[in-house]
């Protein structure tokens, strides 16, 4: 764990730093570092799989499912003319059609409605009916097909994708089904595979993935079976129900630490567990940076900053300490509050790390477990402190002084 966290000094440091250190150790964070970047280079390779849904994250979903939807309304809404009064229209209609039985649609049709009209009426619903899902889709189609079809099949052949539910294993076989007929020029698959439908075609496509034979058997389309996959992969990685093998934004949520391991780890990893070559909480404060400056002049005290210390141990507590004011009800929340309006918000946080390294001190010395002393603890101080001045001011000017609790 110490390596995993001291392997990112690799990505800063310079090389004649790096060959400073003993060979073991240069040996040790290289690997580790290749490693991790390992791990994020399999996430780029995931956030370039192109799915037919512009509200997702992935940066080539625009070239698919948005250019296509915005190809297809613009086309529609420019031939989209909205006629109105429709209940009326059907109603002169069927009053024609009642007087007039034997006269042909076109006499009977064109003078109590207007031709133009009827081609408006057409338009119309072939824009808000189904005609508008069959383009869609055929555009989405042919963008897959045309372009990123041969890109999708190497990334997927280069990903491992996995998933701990059972319900998604429909995903799974529709992804290793395109992976299979990779290689092949099938137009759709044969009637005997198993083909997944459930959880991975949702009704856009539901008409236009399985289709008929010449001889009536039904088969599935190729081009819309893969897009249906790509699109439930997108979804099921975004709620971690799907998982790609050697990633690390998209890894096994089994594997998931709490939020705040991070800062823990990077702590432990630079100060260690042995206490004992610090001596004191205060000489571990100095050696990280986050000690207060002490100068005076002619026996006045000045402001005086800290020094650089160690900075990625400083960095490891400002990211804790931030996390830690913005945690209601906390002991640290309530301090940092109260300095920020006598000192600023910088010299409040640095106080806050500050505490924060004197706890971790402490408790890597004793082997206790952090305990929060709460937002009220410290106006709790306040006030035996002024009690207690109070009481020795009156009892300096010749007063017997008893404190007894007012009554709730």
């Amino acid at each position: 764990m110490l390596l995993f966290f001291r392997s990112r000094r690799v990505a800063v440091k310079a090389p004649y730093e790096l060959r400073r250190h003993p060979e073991a150790t240069r040996r040790a964070w290289l690997a580790v570092y290749a490693h991790l970047r390992g791990r994020a280079v399999t996430d780029t390779l995931v956030d370039l799989l192109p799915a037919p849904k512009a509200a997702w994250e992935i940066e080539t979903v625009r070239h698919i499912g948005a250019r296509a939807e915005n190809r297809v309304g613009q086309e529609l809404l420019d031939h989209l003319k909205r006629v109105g009064g429709k209940q009326a229209l059907l109603c002169r209609i069927a009053d024609a059609a009642v007087e007039r039985p034997d006269c042909s649609m076109r006499e009977l049709l064109c003078p109590v409605v207007g031709e133009q009209t009827l081609r408006g009426l057409v338009r119309e619903a072939k824009a808000t009916g189904p005609t508008y899902r069959t383009t869609l889709r055929a555009t989405i189609r042919s963008s897959y097909r045309g372009h990123y079809r041969r890109t999708v099949l190497d990334l997927l052949a280069a990903l491992d994708f996995r998933s701990n539910n059972e319900a998604q294993r429909p995903v799974i076989q529709a992804l290793d089904l395109v992976r299979r007929h990779a290689g092949t020029r099938l137009q759709a698959y044969l009637a005997d595979e198993d083909a997944p439908m459930n959880g991975v075609v949702r009704p856009l496509w539901r008409d236009a993935v399985v289709d008929r034979d010449p001889q009536g058997r039904p088969r599935v389309n190729r081009i819309a079976c893969a897009i249906c996959a790509l699109e439930a992969l997108r979804e099921q990685l975004r709620c971690k129900e799907v998982w790609v093998a050697g990633a690390d934004r998209y890894r096994n949520p089994d594997e998931d630490l709490p939020a705040d391991f991070d800062a823990a780890a990077s702590i432990i990893a630079e100060i260690g567990t042995d206490m004992d070559v610090f001596a004191s909480a205060r000489r571990l404060a100095a050696w990280a940076g986050v000690a207060p400056g002490n100068y005076e002049s002619a026996g006045k005290p000045k402001g005086a900053g800290t020094r650089r210390g160690n900075v990625f141990l400083k960095s490891a507590l400002f990211a804790a300490a931030s996390a830690a004011v913005r945690t209601k009800g906390s002991y640290y929340r309530d301090k940092y509050n109260r300095l920020r309006a006598r000192r600023g918000p910088v010299r409040a946080i640095m106080a806050i790390a500050h505490k924060l390294l004197i706890a971790a001190f402490h408790m890597l010395s004793t082997g206790e477990a952090f305990r929060d002393l709460g937002e009220g603890y410290l106006g709790q101080v306040a006030r035996k402190r002024s009690t207690a001045k109070l009481v020795q001011r009156l009892s300096s000017l010749g007063y017997d002084v008893m404190l007894v609790p007012k009554a709730a």
